[in-house]
């Protein structure tokens, strides 16, 4: 499988706790949003976020190392915007 499948998984788990359990009224609007949902989400949100960094410091290119791979990468990369039919 691919690495996404399982934190795809984990991610529909929390979410699962967003929302209350055998209920089908719907939610006022200042209902709160259990305190243990956000920070399961938030850490979840983290440790893909440092697993991205750490994966990239872990390869042997070097451009991660002395961290000159975004500077190639803000200069190749495609960002539309309104004038970009006038370029190409």
């Amino acid at each position: 499988g691919f690495g996404w499948e399982p934190q795809l998984a984990e991610l529909n788990f929390h979410a699962m706790f967003l929302v209350p359990f055998l209920s089908l009224h719907s939610l006022p609007n200042n209902t709160p949003v259990p305190w243990v949902a956000i920070y399961a989400m938030r850490l979840f949100f983290f440790r893909i976020m440092i697993g991205a960094g750490l994966i990239k410091f872990k390869s042997r290119d070097t451009k991660w190392k002395d961290l000159t791979a975004m500077d190639y990468f803000y200069e190749t990369q495609p960002v539309p915007n309104m004038f970009t039919r006038y370029f190409h």
